[in-house]
């Protein structure tokens, strides 16, 4: 049973990914590029581009695409809001919402929602996760990859 809730989950996902996709088309052509975002968007180990949330040169950052009426995206909030408290200064903590800005979507080459993209302190991307994603994971991701992340706040 399980299984099944997470198949349809995931074909929901998928469907609305595509729906925000085809939206953002339809509104490409009336939208100016006012991020110049058409032609900037690159490879995913290009860095962080500008536009996209604070400077956070010097240290890691997490990137989050999801979407506001997003089942999954709406549970992991709390998770995005501990790890931008916990780990303030340290850990940069990024969301954003592809219903409503779907440039990011095309940018950040996202396929379903939520994904969390996993940046270096030097802007690099490290990898993804997509799908629902806990906070120890999350924590246990960034080990992996030899980052340590030291709270700062309790």
């Amino acid at each position: 049973m399980h299984s099944l809730i997470k198949l349809v989950v995931i074909l929901l996902l998928g469907v609305a990914v595509m729906l925000a996709a085809a939206t953002s088309r339809q509104r490409q052509a009336a939208e100016p590029d006012l991020l110049g975002l058409a032609a900037t968007a690159g490879a995913p180990s290009d860095p962080v581009p500008t536009g996209y949330g604070p400077s956070t040169a010097g240290i890691p950052r997490l990137v989050a695409i999801g979407a506001g009426e997003c089942i999954p995206c709406k549970a992991m909030a709390p998770i995005r809001a501990d790890l931008r408290r916990e780990y303030q200064g340290v850990l940069a903590v990024d969301f954003y919402d592809v219903w409503k800005k779907p440039a990011a979507a095309r940018h950040f080459g996202t396929r379903v929602i939520p994904t969390l993209i996993f940046y270096d302190a030097a802007g690099r991307e490290l990898g993804r996760r997509e799908g629902y994603v806990a906070k120890a994971e999350i924590l246990a991701t960034w080990a992996r990859w030899g980052v340590m992340l030291h709270p700062t706040a309790g």
